[in-house]
């Protein structure tokens, strides 16, 4: 639903933050830099997917349970 979208997107930007400062402050690991990288990966999907009112596929939103192939029927791109 849109709310939990909002619900996530609030919940990955926070940890992304939090991250973000810890990542500053120490040195660069393996497993840290992965954990960047999903933490981004996550901020990505939440945002395409509060972006992409409809539902395809995977994709499923019970507030936009209709597919909108005028509209969507494309790529997603977003500029970070």
């Amino acid at each position: 639903s849109d709310s939990l979208l909002e619900e996530a997107e609030h919940a990955v930007t926070a940890r992304r933050s939090e991250w973000e400062a810890a990542f500053a402050r120490t040195a660069c690991s393996p497993d840290g830099v992965e954990l960047r990288n999903l933490l981004q990966t996550a901020d990505l999907i939440v945002r395409c997917a509060r972006l992409r009112a409809e539902s395809r596929g995977l994709h499923y939103n019970v507030d936009h349970p209709w597919r909108n192939s005028e509209r969507y029927l494309r790529d997603t791109v977003i500029e970070l």
